[in-house]
């Protein structure tokens, strides 16, 4: 019987976030202690830091509500997210008219649930709409 392969991956912010610290990593990592009880972000966006340092406790934190509620989405029910990206139309149609909601807000009352919220979300973020 063959040994369990150990399969090393590396985790990558889903969105592209305006002040985001990807960019930054070879500086913060220097400044980043060798060991720690828990790491705690206060200015989340897309993640950068905790997806490079894969802490096995962490608190984040954001002001944008509706940013922590598309992580809690991807978190807590990522199946139903992709099920509903996989149904979304790949159209101009479909790209504008979730461009056309004048604030993400609203995409949750034009979206059933939060997890059709945060498919929102993503789209908009990775087709340049946010």
């Amino acid at each position: 019987m063959a040994e369990p392969q150990h399969v090393e991956f590396h985790l990558k912010p889903i969105l592209k976030w305006a002040g985001g610290k990807r960019k930054l990593l070879p500086a913060i990592r220097p400044l980043i202690p060798a060991s720690y009880g828990r790491y705690v972000e206060p200015f989340f966006g897309g993640g950068a830091v905790l997806f490079d340092q894969r802490p096995p406790k962490a608190l984040v934190n954001d002001l944008n509500s509706e940013l922590i509620a598309m992580y809690t989405t991807i978190r807590d029910s990522v199946e139903n997210l992709i099920e509903i990206l996989n149904g979304m139309a790949d159209t101009p149609e479909s790209f504008y008219e979730i461009r056309s909601c004048p604030d993400p807000i609203h995409w949750s009352t034009s979206c059933e649930s939060s997890t059709g919220f945060s498919s929102c979300h993503l789209v908009a973020n990775s087709t340049g709409v946010m």
